[in-house]
């Protein structure tokens, strides 16, 4: 036989009743009166979730509010359920606005410019005398 839980279960009634609503930026999984905080990646924005949301695309949610989500910033793109770690738009490319959902979002650096490093919001630099910089250049 298994440990008994030390986190009472009850109807949903019956916890509503007794305990109120799980609050706000929290879930009670099974029907639990235990909050637990929505983690990095997901959010709830109204009480009484059984499960947080997924933070949706072009937005993070970081942990720190778990009852909302933020949009992504310039430089960077979101995919669904971007927690902690926002992954930066890569060498090549820039992110010329917020909210890009996803790595094809970023645009590619234009020719005569180049966007050498991850994260740029516009391209840094333009080509050297006497080097050919096409269209997405590193260099």
């Amino acid at each position: 036989n298994g440990a008994e839980s030390q986190t009472p279960i009850c109807s949903e009634a019956a916890c509503e009743d007794d305990y109120g609503l799980c609050p706000i930026g929290h879930h009670c999984k099974n029907q639990t009166i235990e909050p637990q905080p929505c983690s990095p990646g997901t959010y709830s924005p109204v009480e009484g979730l059984a499960v947080c949301f997924t933070c949706p695309a072009g937005s993070y949610c970081n942990g720190t509010h778990p009852d909302t989500y933020f949009e992504c910033p310039q430089g960077f793109y979101c995919p669904t359920g971007t927690g902690l770690e926002i992954p930066a738009c890569p060498p090549g490319t820039y992110g010329h606005t917020t909210g890009l959902r996803s790595a094809s979002d970023c645009a590619s650096c234009p020719a005569g410019r180049n966007c050498y490093t991850h994260g740029l919001m516009a391209p840094v630099g333009v080509c050297a005398a006497g080097f050919y910089c096409p269209l997405g250049s590193i260099y």
